[in-house]
C-alpha cells in the first residue's frame, strides 16, 4: 500500500469520513422512514399492553395487601374476645386454686345437695354427674368446693358473649357444669377428648374444631385448662362457645365483594361467609368442602400467608393471619375477576392515548429527518474548510519532526531537530533531543557493563571449578578400600556455594569425614567454606577429636568475623577394621542410620553452630556407634528438607525418611541419586532454593 502523507489523512479522516458517513446516515434516514412508523406504532402498542398488565399487577398487590390488613383486622377483633374468654378461664382457675388451698370455705349453710344424674336439675341451670363408682363420701367433699364455683359461672356465662356454657371437672370423674341443657346419664368427663388433652397440657388452652355437644346437640366451639396445684392437675375448666357469637364479630368483608372463612388447627375450614348473605355459615356441605380443598391445602396452621389458588373453578386471592389458642386463623379471599374489571377500564384508557401517541410520534419523525439533512449538509462544508486549514497548520512542524526522527534512527545521535512551534511539537522535538543524548549516554554505559559482568561471569565459573577439585574423589577411595564403600554429591544454588563434604584417611587405620553448610549463598559463603574446612582439616590431622575440632575451629572462625556467618556440621571418625563411629554434631541436621536393612533417625546431640560466638567443650558432645556389615550412615544439608515445590510446600524429613526407607538395600551411590529423584519429583521443575550437599 502506498504510503500517505500526514496531510492527506488529514484531509480523508475531516472530510472524506464525515461527508461518507453524512451521505450514509441520510440514505438510511430516508429508506428508515416508513420502518419507523411501523416501528413507532408496534412500539406504542407494546407500551399500551405493558401498561396494562402494569395495572393489573398493581392492582393485585393493592388488594392483597388490602385483604391481608382485612384478615388481621378480622384475627383481631376475634383474638381480643378470645382473650377475653381466656382471661375468665384464667380468674376461675385462680379461684379454685384458692378453693383448693383453704382460702375459701363452705358456708353454715353447707353445700347444694349431690344427686345422680338421673335424679333432674339442681336448679339455677347447674348440673352434676359423677360415676357410680364414687363413694357418697367422695361426691360430698368434691361437691363441697366445685359448688362454691356456681356464682361465678353465672357471672362469666351473663357478662361474656361468648360463654354458652362452663364447667369443673376433678380426675376422680366428678363433674359440676352451668349450662342451659343438662348432661347426659353415660356422660364420664374423664373419657372426652377435651379433658384428656388438658391433662397432659398441664395447665395451657387447648381448643378443638366445632363439634356437636351431647348434651344440646349444637355445634360447639370448646375450649378447655387444667388447674394445676403443686405441680399437679387438680381440676379441669371447660368452656363452651356458641359459632353465633364469633359470627357476630365477623364485620369486616361487609360491603366488599370478598369473603371470609376460618381454618381451624386441623387445616379444615370449619365456617364459610355467604357472598349473599354476609353470614358466617358453620354447616358445610361435603360439596362445599371439595370445593375448598384447593385452599385448605394451601394453608399452613401458624403462619401469616397469602397466596393464588383455584375455588368452584374461579381464581381467588387469598391472605390467611393465624390465632390462638389452637391455631385457629381467619382467611379473606377475592375473585381475581374483580380486580380484572377495574383494570379493564384503565386499559381502554391506555389504549385511547396510545393512538394519539403514534400519531404525534409520526409527524415529529418526518421533522426531524428534514432538520438532521440540513444540519449535515452544514456540517460538511464546515469541516471541509476547517480540514484544509488544519492540514496545513500541523503538516509543516511534523515534517520536521519526520525528517529529524529518521536521522536518529540511522544511529546519528549528534542530530538536533530544530522547531519554533511554540508547541507541542516543539516540546516533541526538544525531548528527542534529549533522548538522543541519553541514549549516547546508555550506549557507552552498557557497553562497559556487559564487559565486567561477562570478566566476573568468568571468574565464577573458575572459582566454582575450584570449588569442584578441592572436592575429594569418592571412586577413588572406594576402589582402595573394599572395608567399606563410601559417595556424595553437592549441588549449589548458585556458581559457587557455602555447602561442602570432605573426608581422608588421618592414619592407616581411621578415616575423618565431615558434611557442613555456610549461612549464605554464593561468593561470600564459598570463602567462608574454604576457611571452615581448611580448620576442619587441621584439626583432624592433628588427630584431635571431633567435639574439640569444632571448638577449635569456632573459636578461630569467630575472630575478625564481622558479617556473622557460621557454620553448621559434623564431623567424625570411622575404624575401618572395627566399624566403631565417633562422630560430633555442630547444629545441624542429624544423621539417618540404616541398621538391620531398616533406616532410622540417629539421636545426637545437636551441639550449637560454630563461628558466629565464642564457644567452648560444654557445649558439643560424642556420639559413639557401633557400625556392622551392611549398615549405613546418610548424612544431608538442609537444602534437601527445605526443598520447595511449584505451590511453595516444603520437602521436610517425612517425606526423605520415606525415600529411605524404599532405599533400604541400595548402595551408597543408589541412595543418593534415588533421594536426589526423590526431589526432583516433589519439585515439580520449580527451582532449586538452597544448596544441596549428601554425603
Amino acid at each position: 500500500m502506498k504510503k500517505m502523507s500526514l496531510k492527506s489523512r488529514i484531509m480523508l479522516y475531516f472530510v472524506i469520513i464525515p461527508l461518507g458517513a453524512f451521505i450514509t446516515a441520510g440514505c438510511i434516514i430516508i429508506l428508515d422512514m416508513f420502518e419507523l412508523r411501523k416501528f413507532a406504532a408496534q412500539t406504542g402498542n407494546d407500551i399500551a399492553n405493558e401498561a396494562a398488565q402494569e395495572s393489573i399487577y398493581a392492582l393485585q398487590k393493592e388488594v392483597r395487601a388490602e385483604l391481608k390488613m382485612l384478615a388481621e383486622v378480622q384475627a383481631a377483633i376475634c383474638q381480643l374476645q378470645m382473650r377475653r374468654a381466656l382471661s375468665g378461664m384464667n380468674d376461675l382457675a385462680a379461684l379454685y386454686k384458692d378453693i383448693h388451698s383453704g382460702v375459701y370455705r363452705p358456708g353454715d349453710r353447707g353445700f347444694i345437695a349431690g344427686s345422680r344424674p338421673d335424679s333432674g336439675s339442681m336448679g339455677n341451670l347447674t348440673y352434676i354427674n359423677y360415676p357410680e363408682t364414687l363413694s357418697r363420701k367422695e361426691v360430698e367433699e368434691g361437691l363441697k368446693k366445685l359448688t362454691m364455683m356456681c356464682n361465678a359461672f353465672k357471672f362469666s356465662c351473663a357478662y361474656n358473649d361468648y360463654y354458652s356454657g362452663i364447667g369443673i371437672a376433678l380426675p376422680n370423674g366428678l363433674f359440676f357444669k352451668y349450662d342451659w341443657f343438662p348432661v347426659p346419664l353415660d356422660y364420664d368427663v374423664r373419657e372426652t377428648r377435651w379433658f384428656k388433652t388438658a391433662v397432659a397440657g398441664k395447665g395451657e388452652f387447648t381448643g378443638f374444631d366445632p363439634a356437636r355437644s351431647q348434651s344440646s346437640n349444637k355445634l360447639l366451639l370448646t375450649i378447655s385448662k387444667a388447674v394445676v396445684v403443686d405441680g399437679r392437675v387438680e381440676a379441669v375448666l371447660v368452656l363452651d362457645i356458641l359459632p353465633q357469637s364469633v359470627s357476630n364479630d365477623f364485620i369486616v368483608t361487609r360491603g366488599t365483594g370478598c369473603f371470609a372463612f376460618i381454618a381451624a388447627s386441623s387445616g379444615n375450614i370449619v365456617a364459610k361467609e355467604d357472598l349473599a348473605g354476609k353470614k358466617l355459615l358453620w354447616n358445610i356441605s361435603p360439596h362445599e368442602k371439595t370445593e375448598l380443598d384447593n385452599i385448605t391445602k394451601r394453608i399452613i396452621p401458624g403462619r401469616k400467608m397469602s397466596f393464588a389458588t383455584t375455588c368452584s373453578g374461579e381464581r381467588l386471592d387469598v391472605a390467611f393471619v393465624p390465632m390462638t389458642p389452637g391455631a385457629w386463623g381467619i382467611g379473606v379471599a377475592t375473585p381475581i375477576r374483580n380486580i380484572r374489571t377495574v383494570a379493564g377500564k384503565a386499559v381502554g384508557e391506555i389504549r385511547e392515548k396510545k393512538d394519539a401517541y403514534i400519531l404525534s410520534t409520526r409527524k415529529y419523525i418526518e421533522a426531524r429527518a428534514l432538520t438532521y439533512l440540513g444540519i449535515g449538509f452544514i456540517a460538511s462544508v464546515i469541516m471541509l474548510s476547517l480540514a484544509v486549514g488544519l492540514a496545513l497548520h500541523i503538516g509543516k512542524p511534523v515534517a520536521q519532526l519526520e525528517a529529524g526522527v529518521e536521522q536518529l534512527g540511522k544511529r546519528k545521535l549528534d542530530r538536533k531537530i530544530e522547531l519554533n512551534s511554540y508547541d507541542e511539537f516543539q516540546e516533541l522535538g526538544d525531548t528527542f533531543n534529549a533522548m538522543a543524548l541519553e541514549l549516547n549516554c546508555q550506549i557507552e554505559s552498557l557497553k562497559e557493563n556487559i564487559t565486567h559482568q561477562e570478566r566476573v561471569r568468568q571468574e565464577l565459573l573458575v572459582a566454582a571449578e575450584i570449588q569442584r577439585s578441592m572436592l575429594p574423589d569418592t571412586s577413588a577411595v572406594s576402589a582402595a578400600h573394599d572395608e567399606f564403600d563410601i559417595y556424595a554429591e553437592m549441588h549449589p544454588v548458585k556458581e559457587v556455594g557455602g555447602d561442602f563434604y570432605d573426608f581422608f584417611f588421618v592414619d592407616e587405620k581411621r578415616l575423618f569425614f565431615t558434611i557442613g553448610e555456610i549461612s549464605g549463598k554464593g561468593l561470600s559463603a564459598a570463602l567462608f567454606m574454604m576457611r571452615s574446612r581448611t580448620l576442619l582439616r587441621h584439626g583432624a590431622e592433628d588427630n584431635v577429636p571431633p567435639d574439640e575440632i569444632f571448638v577449635n575451629v569456632g573459636n578461630e572462625l569467630e575472630k575478625n568475623n564481622d558479617s556473622c556467618m557460621f557454620l553448621t556440621g559434623v564431623c567424625g571418625l570411622l575404624d575401618i577394621d572395627s566399624g566403631e563411629v565417633v562422630l560430633s554434631n555442630a547444629g545441624h541436621p542429624p544423621p539417618c542410620l540404616r541398621h538391620s536393612g531398616e533406616f532410622e533417625a540417629l539421636q545426637t546431640d545437636k551441639g550449637v553452630v560454630v563461628g558466629a560466638l565464642p564457644v567452648n567443650g560444654d557445649q558439643f558432645a560424642v556420639t559413639r556407634l557401633q557400625l556392622k556389615k551392611g549398615d549405613t550412615l546418610f548424612f544431608y544439608t538442609d537444602g534437601v528438607t527445605e526443598a520447595f515445590n511449584a505451590r511453595g510446600e516444603e520437602y521436610q524429613f517425612e517425606r526423605l525418611y520415606a525415600a529411605l526407607r524404599k532405599l533400604s538395600g541400595a548402595s551408597p551411590r543408589e541412595i543418593l541419586d534415588g533421594i536426589s529423584d526423590s526431589i526432583a519429583d516433589f519439585a515439580e521443575g520449580a527451582s532449586q532454593s538452597d544448596d544441596i550437599t549428601m554425603l
